[in-house]
């Protein structure tokens, strides 16, 4: 089939960045992409102006994050047999969340800490099984909201430049490998989707412990929540001259292609928020974390029912933090709360008959 031309003066037309690259070699640019990069690179390579993760990924479409000129954008990306379509949104000034609207909310998580626990008390005082189906269904309410007030606040921190990094040298195959381990184990009443964990022996990297853990979780909620009895998840990590790329694949049902450009967006993908996964705020803040550590996150369309692809970025020279810390500190840094926290959406009810104190 020959390839399909899209006729330049449409695309000068467009408020929004365009450019086309064609042999490593920047092809075209719409006024608004001269405007954002700040000058016309029209004939010069690629490299100088698009990240390498976005030029060297073969997907037909995917979707990723990345630095032009000096802008944070999400860009879309499609690939065609003799070029490459990149289309930029730079990411939007928003008025951050005051710190009087986290007050209230975690004021009142609290309380529902507080009512989840003692009826968790009386359930299993008096046998009552009606009871107890009340106290899960608080339980797992608090870890939900717990979720989404810690992700806007992550990214309201991001969207400020206030958000710590506690970088140091961590072996990301223990660290990861533990987390899976224990998700096994508490997701092994039955839900029939097994999860694989493909890495070298050990994989140091600089990187903030605690936001590794907290994205490797996000990324695992959303597959197990469109993942069926007998579908696959498989994590890997790999690591390159430039970057740790960690990826994972699952065999669900997939993101709609026309859904993918906006899935950064507000609101996210409806496959995302209709199974209540914090209106698309984890991949938003898996977005915050990549940019954290000087990365990216991609993901990939395979289509719906063909399963979904993402890969999280890490930069190889994240500079070490100046932290103080115990000797030998555990590697478990969200610990049991967080996975029942992150994973609030797809874990059997029998995790959340009670609140667990790390």
């Amino acid at each position: 089939m020959a390839e399909r031309k899209i006729p330049v003066s449409v695309l000068s037309l467009l408020e929004q960045p365009v450019i086309i690259v064609k042999k490593e070699l920047i092809s075209y640019m719409n006024p608004a992409a001269v405007s954002l990069a700040g000058k016309d690179f029209t004939g010069k390579p690629a490299s100088l102006l698009l990240p390498s993760h976005l030029t060297g990924t073969h997907g037909s479409t995917f979707t990723s994050t990345g630095f032009i000129g000096k802008r944070n954008c999400v860009v879309n990306v499609c690939n065609a047999p003799t070029e490459q379509y990149f289309v930029l949104t730079p990411s939007a000034d928003e008025e951050g969340i005051e710190a009087a609207a986290f007050a209230s909310m975690r004021s009142s998580l609290a309380n529902l800490r507080m009512c989840g626990s003692r009826l968790s008390q009386l359930a299993e005082m008096r046998k009552d099984e009606q009871l107890r189906s009340y106290s899960i269904c608080v339980n797992r309410s608090y870890y939900r909201m717990k979720r989404n007030i810690d992700n806007l606040n992550l990214i309201d921190l991001m969207h400020h430049g206030a958000c710590p990094l506690r970088a140091e040298s961590t072996d990301l195959t223990r660290l990861f490998g533990e987390l899976i381990s224990s998700i096994s184990i508490l997701s092994r009443s039955g839900s029939g989707i097994s999860i694989d964990f493909h890495a070298p022996e050990q994989l140091y990297l600089v990187v903030d412990r605690y936001l590794a853990e907290l994205a490797l979780l996000n990324l695992l909620s959303n597959s197990l929540a469109h993942c069926k009895s007998g579908d696959r998840i498989s994590v890997s990590l790999l690591k390159t001259d430039k970057s740790t790329v960690l990826a994972v694949n699952d065999s669900g049902s997939g993101i709609d292609p026309e859904a993918l450009p906006h899935i950064f967006g507000d609101g996210g993908d409806k496959r995302l928020s209709a199974a209540a996964q914090g209106v698309g705020l984890g991949l938003k803040a898996v977005r915050s974390i990549a940019e954290l550590h000087d990365g990216a996150l991609i993901i990939e369309s395979r289509g719906i029912g063909c399963g979904a692809s993402v890969r999280l970025m890490f930069s190889n020279y994240v500079t070490p933090s100046r932290i103080l810390k115990a000797p030998n500190s555990d590697y478990k840094v969200l610990g049991m709360q967080g996975i029942l926290q992150e994973l609030t959406s797809c874990l059997p009810d029998d995790c959340y008959s009670s609140l667990t104190d790390d």
